[in-house]
């Protein structure tokens, strides 16, 4: 099996392979989890990936074997140029993802969205959908995360289900059925990431670091509505720029 955290390379960088002024370096993306592990945007085999170890603590006889993560199925995010102190020619980076082959898997756009609470007493839980953009199709990762027992809450439970390739009306459409209902947690808090964080300029909630890089931002809501409106707007940005 291959080893789940084998060297990757995170020194390439593009500037010394294609020609365009925006993009910095790469990495292996990842979920904004706050989680003592990292989950890693891994499109899985047949659709779906989970780690059980959670269910079971440190002292059961019949632990739980942890997931590996497989390197060729984890999605890269492109690490944009932060000093730039001109504006982002969208126009000029989709067409030059379109006309890169060096590009075809790695996503011009990434979109998250996350919403963490309580689901019992001290256990946390936290969900995601990831809006990965290209210029003309899209795909979708989701991942349902949740503390495991309290001896052991860093053994975490979690299910990662991704989506074939979709237009971005329809993935969009999809992504408003998944958060049709809100979760009955306590103390939830919404937020919104988004790759570039200059596309995020507009959002209005509480502006905080994120991480792991390249969320360099995260916007928080303490309120459902207001989250969704801005999660509404943040898509009809993301159709503008992708017209």
């Amino acid at each position: 099996m291959e080893d789940a955290f084998a060297t990757f390379d995170e020194s390439f960088n593009y500037l010394d392979h294609i020609n365009t002024p925006y993009l910095s370096s790469k990495i292996k993306g990842k979920f904004p989890v706050e989680s003592f592990h990292p989950c890693y945007l891994e499109m899985p085999k047949d659709s779906l990936k989970m780690n059980l170890c959670g269910r079971s603590n440190y002292q059961s006889k019949n632990k739980k074997k942890s997931t590996n993560w497989i390197n060729r199925r984890i999605i890269e995010l492109p690490i944009y140029d932060t000093n730039r102190k001109d504006s982002f020619n969208w126009r000029e980076i989709t067409n030059f993802w379109s006309s890169s082959s060096s590009l075809e898997d790695i996503p011009c756009i990434t979109l998250v969205f996350k919403i963490r609470g309580y689901y019992s007493a001290f256990r946390e839980a936290q969900v995601f959908t990831v809006l990965l953009v290209w210029p003309g199709y899209c795909r979708m990762l989701e991942l349902d995360w949740y503390e495991g027992p309290e001896d052991d809450c860093i053994t975490p439970e979690w299910y990662i289900h991704s989506h074939r390739i979709l237009t971005l009306d329809r993935a969009i459409k999809r992504l408003n059925l998944s958060y049709k209902n809100e979760p009955g947690w306590t103390n939830i808090i919404y937020s919104i990431y988004v790759n570039p964080y200059q596309i995020g300029n507009s959002l209005k909630g509480d502006k905080q670091h994120g991480e792991p890089e390249p969320w360099i931002f995260k916007w928080n809501y303490s309120k459902e509505q207001d989250f969704r409106v801005e999660m509404d707007n943040m898509l009809c940005e993301i159709c503008k720029i992708m017209e």
